[in-house]
């Protein structure tokens, strides 16, 4: 006969097994989104100067967000010691924006490198962040950066991109947290999203993973005999 603890021990590896196969994702590393590199122009937004933009983009499949990576420039060729930057999206549901985020990082500490590329004498730099991984469904988002240079003697502008031609030419920009977005027909900005994209297994997955653990029962009880 199958003893107590053998029957404890498997029914809690088959559970596990099951929810493994259920609720896990099936992640495929992927860079989710790029929206060029081909610089362009610039694009004041900074807290201090009460200019927020942004940038919309698409996702076709759920999504863990890993990394983000843009590039930008400081006025008079400045860089304050340390950036803050704010990172927000926004969700866009059948055209229209949330005024507030879904999703709201606060960067006090971000990767800067000097890319070697100057735009008008003003030393154009690469930003990348990295922090706790979060989950976006399918859909069309906002992508807002922000930097805050209060007390600085220079403000940040993100850099714009020459957009492929599948791709339209808009940004959106206002100037205070809950009014509404504008769109701006100058241009797509910098960034580009990294990380893993996530399904749930097929129905026939499940499936084959019950019948895995039926025959797995039946071989214990058979060998306990």
């Amino acid at each position: 006969m199958t003893s107590i603890s053998q029957k404890i021990a498997f029914s809690a590896a088959s559970w596990a097994i099951l929810a493994t196969a259920v609720n896990a994702p099936l992640a495929n590393a992927a860079n989710l989104v790029d929206n060029g590199s081909e610089f362009f122009a610039f694009w004041l937004s900074d807290f201090d100067e009460s200019v927020q933009l942004a940038d919309r983009f698409t996702l076709n499949k759920d999504a863990e967000i890993t990394e983000i990576t843009w590039s930008g420039q400081y006025s008079n060729n400045g860089t304050p010691p340390v950036d803050d930057f704010t990172i927000r999206f926004f969700e866009i549901d059948r055209g229209t924006v949330s005024l507030a985020p879904l999703v709201e990082l606060n960067l006090s500490s971000v990767e800067r490198t000097d890319s070697g590329t100057d735009f008008f004498r003003l030393d154009l730099f690469d930003y990348s962040a990295t922090f706790t991984p979060f989950t976006l469904e399918q859909g069309e988002y906002l992508l807002s950066i922000v930097n805050n240079t209060t007390g600085e003697p220079d403000n940040w502008f993100w850099s714009s991109t020459l957009p492929p031609p599948t791709q339209d030419y808009v940004h959106f920009y206002r100037e205070k947290d809950g009014e509404p977005w504008q769109d701006n027909f100058l241009g797509n900005m910098a960034f580009a999203i990294a990380g893993n994209t996530v399904s749930t297994p097929e129905p026939s997955m499940i499936l084959g993973t019950l019948i895995a653990l039926g025959l797995g029962a039946i071989s214990i009880k058979s060998k306990t005999k």
